[in-house]
């Protein structure tokens, strides 16, 4: 499934939602209604990602508290919050909140597919970003403990007598594993070894603290 067309709309609002659902359908986008954020919330983690369009004005649930239950789960359903009642302090509050974006309703094209392009193209590098990462990790746990062993010291800039001196074994030995983990990195030079190491270490995304507010509403 094609992340960059999947679009989730959450609003209590029959006639919104449903005017969004076209609009978005006309688009050339994948829009999936909900009509309470209760239903939103359901099996979230089993969503594809995507952009989520979030009323921020609803009955039992509102914006404001469906962003606090997303979680994590922003990191891959990234929220642009709408509102016919927009205002600068209530998009302060739903960028805080961890919202990327604000919108007035009613939703115009222009306003709306900017929001889309540029939510999709950060969710394309995150998503990007993690598969990167992933990979890295599967590539390192093929490598025998003491492949990694030999990885770290040469990463330490440790030449191969050195390893072998510091390991306590032959330095016929350490080339062998050195061209072993190499094999099993799928590379061909130290510097790209430690290229696969820096992904594996490197830490996940988290979730920023703010975000620029983008100017869409009054």
């Amino acid at each position: 499934m094609n992340h960059r067309r999947n679009v989730y709309i959450v609003d209590d609002d029959s006639g919104s939602r449903m005017s969004a659902a076209v609009f978005l359908k006309s688009l050339g986008f994948e829009p999936s209604p909900f009509a309470s954020g209760h239903d939103f919330l359901k099996n979230i983690h089993e969503r594809q990602p995507g952009c989520v369009l979030l009323e921020l004005c609803m009955a039992g649930l509102d914006g404001l508290d469906v962003l606090d239950r997303m979680g994590d789960t922003r990191l891959e359903l990234p929220v642009v919050m709408m509102s016919d009642n927009g205002d600068i302090a209530s998009a302060l509050r739903a960028i805080k909140k961890g919202a990327l974006d604000f919108l007035e309703k009613p939703l115009t094209r222009e306003a709306l597919i900017e929001a889309l392009r540029e939510v999709f193209d950060r969710l394309e590098n995150r998503l990007a970003s993690r598969g990167e990462r992933e990979r890295a990790l599967a590539l390192m746990e093929s490598l025998t403990r003491r492949e990694r062993q030999v990885l770290q010291k040469l990463g330490d800039g440790l030449s191969n007598k050195a390893i072998a001196f510091e390991l306590g074994i032959s330095t016929r030995t350490v080339e062998m594993h050195r061209a072993n983990l190499m094999r099993r990195l799928k590379v061909r030079s130290l510097p790209e070894a430690m290229a696969i190491v820096f992904q594996a270490t490197k830490q996940p995304e988290a979730l920023p603290d703010t975000h620029a507010i983008h100017n869409h509403t009054n």
